[in-house]
């Protein structure tokens, strides 16, 4: 493998790719680099289009501005064309943030992954609470339900405290983990735009007619 830091001073750039080189050799290392090149473009073909399908719903909903602009669906494609391409450009433009600062991109994707646990956790959480849920046509009872449940909320609740954790020693503001923050003004800007104009327009989710819903129809892989 090398040295560690050796690695990370690879005149390459890519400490993965020249780990792959030192224990491999150059042919593998390449196939290898290539192939984490391909599941990572691989991966964000799907994040894309939960994106993207998450700004039409919301658009849908009358919950953002200009609604009506990214709910419209191309009569070519039957697709929101709009909210795709919304949802691209926001996209890129905080990958961006990757070539500014190594803290701020990284911030960023540990808020991804917390936010995402955070969205498992909220409905879990109120289940739990209220216990007012539906069972479907398949459960496994009320005793293992509850105990999943638990085990469930513990392993999110753990699971969002490494992710805001520091990853390196001894903390300086260069390599401070400032998901925390990041998360946190996530929260006050959704609360102020709910208050401030998603109570006042949003009814809740929308619904379409049969004969309305075959002129709108969406595709989806």
């Amino acid at each position: 493998m090398g040295d560690p830091q050796e690695l990370l001073a690879s005149a390459s750039g890519q400490p993965v790719a020249q780990l792959f080189f030192n224990a491999m050799g150059r042919a593998p290392a390449i196939v290898f680099t290539l192939s984490g090149f391909a599941v990572m473009n691989l991966v964000a073909v799907p994040g894309l289009q939960s994106g993207s399908r998450t700004v039409f719903a919301f658009a849908r909903d009358d919950l953002i501005p200009l609604s009506r602009v990214w709910r419209r669906i191309s009569p070519r494609s039957r697709t929101p064309v709009a909210a795709v391409w919304l949802y691209a450009a926001l996209e890129i433009t905080v990958n961006l943030l990757g070539l500014v600062s190594d803290t701020a991109i990284g911030a960023v994707f540990n808020v991804c992954t917390v936010a995402l646990n955070v969205s498992y956790l909220v409905p879990i959480v109120c289940k739990l609470v209220y216990g007012r849920f539906e069972r479907g046509p398949w459960h496994l009872g009320k005793g293992c339900s509850w105990a999943l449940n638990v085990v469930a909320v513990g392993w999110n609740l753990f699971m969002g405290v490494v992710f805001f954790l520091p990853v390196k020693l001894p903390v300086t503001r260069e390599n401070m983990n400032y998901a925390v923050a990041v998360f946190a003004f996530v929260l006050l800007f959704a609360s102020g735009f709910w208050y401030t104009h998603g109570r006042h327009y949003y009814t809740g989710p929308g619904t379409q007619s049969r004969g309305s819903l075959q002129h709108t129809v969406v595709r989806t892989v």
